[in-house]
């Protein structure tokens, strides 16, 4: 009999060992629970990468038209000009934020991106914010390449009945059908709107000062009744609410506007004021009463007439708005940047 001594087993390479312990969830350890883990994310990748293609995007300079690959119906150029119309028709929003954006852009450096396999146009829009530090921004149109419609834009849904007028930058809209009625000595400037407009007297006082600025500008001053004015009809009564376009529209033919309009800011509370009122206001303004007296009783009904007349001929569908050149519109915020741009050119 051979006796194994116990040092024997100690000469035995010790072994080393792994302990799973289970985690007490659907009988799964650690390990195969991360494997799982794994797996999924796999998956998921997967349904990822098949949903959402990387889209290829050439810019301008890269894109054929009417190549075999390459099928382009609306050139680089035309998505620029339909995102210019598309951003003009956001004027129907007024009193929205949406409604400054066309009078804010940088038509000089908007881009156009074609995405070619959606056949899209991505055009990037620059805009400088005044209400954020003159900070700029970029907007985005997605345009269809093939029939020119815009699919995504500002609005939800997007808006069919895109405005004919062109956002042309430098706070400027050129309207649809209008030609220029400037020459070198003179560029005509109207200022319409209605009396209660909110900023209507700023804006007033606004174009008179410019006008002192710039000897080519011709101003002129019209007074239409809107919205506005049809808030006070049922309190006030339509003919005591309009005596304030009636006497504004009078006084604007005469030297002392400027003061007459200085004057009835310093009383004005935003309501109609009386007839009576507005007659002590021009005599302390130095107004020809005479002249005034004549133009109300006889030529005011006529002449806002008339003067609603041309806000219908451009279409004017928010107040107050400048008409420069008979060709262009913009707002009193933008005024001064549109003057010095026309001005120069």
């Amino acid at each position: 009999m051979v006796l194994m001594s116990k040092s024997t087993n100690k000469n035995k390479e010790k072994k080393g060992y792994y302990i799973v312990k289970p985690i007490n969830r659907f009988g799964l350890d650690y390990l195969h629970l991360l494997l799982i883990v794994l797996v999924l994310v796999l998956i998921a990748v997967i349904l990822v990468e098949s949903r959402y293609k990387p889209a290829v995007i050439i810019e301008k300079q890269n894109v054929t038209y009417n190549q075999s690959n390459i099928s382009v119906n609306i050139s680089y150029n035309s998505s620029i000009r339909i995102a210019e119309r598309y951003l003009a028709s956001l004027t129907r929003f007024s009193g929205s934020s949406l409604f400054f954006l066309p009078f804010l852009i940088d038509s000089n450096a908007i881009r156009s991106y074609y995405i070619k396999d959606a056949k899209e146009w991505l055009v990037i829009v620059p805009y400088k914010d005044p209400f954020y530090n003159n900070n700029t921004y970029n907007a985005t149109i997605l345009i269809n390449a093939t029939d020119g419609s815009v699919i995504d834009g500002f609005t939800t849904p997007v808006e069919s009945n895109i405005s004919e007028n062109y956002a042309v930058g430098n706070g400027l809209i050129e309207l649809y059908n209008k030609v220029s009625c400037s020459n070198s000595s003179s560029v005509p400037v109207y200022l319409i709107t209605d009396p209660y407009a909110p900023g209507a007297f700023n804006a007033i006082e606004q174009l008179i000062n410019i006008s002192y600025k710039y000897n080519i500008l011709k101003p002129s001053y019209y007074f239409i009744f809107s919205r506005y004015s049809a808030s006070f009809y049922k309190q006030y009564g339509v003919e005591e609410t309009q005596q304030l376009g009636f006497y504004l529209a009078c006084a604007a033919r005469q030297q002392n506007f400027s003061r007459f309009v200085s004057n009835i800011k310093q009383v004005y509370s935003g309501v109609p004021l009386s007839n009576s009122s507005l007659s002590s206001i021009a005599k302390a303004s130095g107004l020809n009463i005479t002249q005034l007296d004549s133009c109300l009783e006889y030529n005011a009904t006529s002449l806002l007439n008339g003067q609603l007349l041309l806000s219908q001929f451009y279409n004017v569908t928010f107040t107050p708005v400048d008409i420069l050149e008979c060709k262009y519109e913009t707002i009193p915020l933008t005024l001064n940047q549109s003057i010095r741009y026309i001005v120069k050119s």
